[in-house]
């Protein structure tokens, strides 16, 4: 059989880089029995810790979102976990609980034509972490995108007064 003589040519070769005997010695009777166990213990060894590396942990703080071939399938609370070893499954771990905050400033026209500089500071908890990951491309970006514009439209209805005193909680 052409595969079976491939394979042993294959585990010989591998024998003799590993610094083993090599075969066709006075103890081996069909001429590669060491060499073959030898291999297979190898390749069951690196199958272990293969298989091994699939155990995870999520931090109290974090959420583990698992993806199947890059197809989401499931979201893992903190704790100890199990999925398949890359390439099959992977776990992204999202920290759902740190306030993270986006500062910005921008120039901006009132409603009685004077330009004010606002600086803002919006702190935001992630809640949600599928979404984070599939749904919006760059979530810092499009929260600063989205916020500029509201503020934009509440100080274009306000004069100038108000930005400046006490509307400005409010603002």
């Amino acid at each position: 059989n052409g595969l079976e003589s491939a394979l042993k040519n294959f585990q010989r070769r591998l024998d003799a880089m590993l610094g083993g005997r090599g075969g066709g010695g006075p103890d081996s009777s069909s001429g590669d029995q060491g060499s073959s166990g030898f291999g297979w213990y190898i390749a069951g060894g690196l199958l272990l810790l293969w298989l091994a590396s699939g155990f995870f942990q999520v931090e109290a703080s974090d959420r583990g979102v698992i993806q199947r071939f890059g197809k989401f399938t499931g979201v893992r609370d903190p704790g100890w976990g199990y999925a398949l070893p890359w390439p099959i499954e992977t776990v992204t771990k999202v920290n759902v609980s740190r306030v993270n905050s986006v500062e910005y400033s921008s120039r901006m026209l009132t409603a009685d034509v004077n330009l004010v500089e606002i600086r803002a500071g919006i702190q935001y908890q992630l809640s949600d972490p599928v979404k984070l990951l599939f749904q919006v491309r760059d979530p810092e970006a499009t929260l600063r995108a989205i916020s500029e514009s509201a503020i934009r439209e509440i100080v274009g209805q306000s004069n100038l007064d108000q930005v400046l005193g006490v509307g400005r909680q409010q603002i």
